[in-house]
């Protein structure tokens, strides 16, 4: 699952899960546009890492 909504930890077995900071891309996105509207351009952003969960659904290597 990429976004680890609690169902993810309510399925059994539980599903390991990518999650990322929604609200942290949101607000980047928002300073972006700001900036493209009052004419400062785009510039460069760092892409926001996902964190990956691993739960029951994800097994060692043979």
């Amino acid at each position: 699952a990429w976004d680890d909504s609690q169902l993810c930890r309510l399925t059994h077995p539980t599903l390991s899960a990518m999650s990322h900071d929604v609200h942290g891309f949101g607000a980047e996105v928002a300073r972006t546009l700001f900036g493209v509207i009052m004419g400062d351009g785009v510039g460069s952003h760092p892409v926001p890492t996902p964190v990956l969960t691993p739960r029951g659904s994800t097994a060692p290597p043979r």
